[in-house]
């Protein structure tokens, strides 16, 4: 016959062990519990220490100025007009006239140096000079009488005498509107001394009748033959 075990029995022989094995749990359950608590003190303790907070980097401030308001300025239309300058005149009875100029502002009883200034005479405009025109220059009594005043004022030279010297020299010169001879030249020459003595008797001739161009006075280019003979 076969025994048959109560259950009764086989439970009570397994309690010790059952309770055992919920201390063991409650045990690693607690532990846990302890660890866990422990660890995220340390980590937070860590992380407290380790990280710092970053340094703030100072910006220096800085303040704008205000723009500057633009100023119109007036225009020439609004602006008044200047009002005229009174001057005062003041006699001296005593100051003489001669000596009202005194010489400089700086210095007045200096007296004014002009030494380092250059004045350039005014150039005389010269007259356009005509080959040609509708009234010829004509000497007072013609042709003749202007080879006689040629002759009459003719001076032989010297030194052409001793050379022998003779010719004919031919003389332009220019009757201005004035009817006066002025500018001789020489288109053919003799010898210096001869030229020469041809060029000074132009210059003692009397004045022209001036030669004209439409109705007005000009200078008209005249030529006239100087003979310079030796008597034998």
């Amino acid at each position: 016959m076969e025994k048959k075990k109560s259950e009764k029995a086989s439970l009570e022989s397994k309690k010790v062990i059952f309770t055992e094995i919920g201390l063991i749990i409650a045990l690693l359950i607690l532990y846990g519990a302890f660890e866990c608590t422990t660890r995220s003190k340390d980590i937070s303790e860590l992380t407290g220490m380790l990280i710092d907070a970053p340094e703030q980097e100072m910006v220096e401030i800085t303040r704008e100025e205000p723009p500057k308001p633009e100023v119109e300025e007036p225009k020439p239309e609004d602006m008044p007009p200047p009002e005229d300058p009174q001057i005062e005149e003041t006699e001296n009875p005593d100051e003489d006239e001669s000596s009202a100029f005194r010489g400089t502002e700086d210095n007045p009883e200096s007296s004014l140096n002009l030494s380092g200034f250059t004045f350039e005479e005014p150039k005389e405009v010269k007259e356009e000079v005509f080959q040609r025109v509708e009234k010829m220059p004509q000497f007072p009594g013609g042709n003749e009488a202007l080879q006689r005043a040629i002759a009459s004022n003719l001076e032989y030279p010297i030194e052409a005498i001793e050379l022998n010297q003779q010719g004919t020299v031919v003389v332009q010169f220019v009757v201005n509107s004035e009817g006066k001879a002025t500018d001789p030249v020489i288109l053919r020459g003799v010898s210096n001394f001869l030229d020469k003595a041809a060029m000074d008797v132009i210059a003692k001739l009397p004045r022209f009748e001036p030669g004209e161009q439409a109705g007005k006075k000009v200078s008209v280019y005249y030529r006239v033959p100087i003979d310079f003979r030796l008597q034998r």
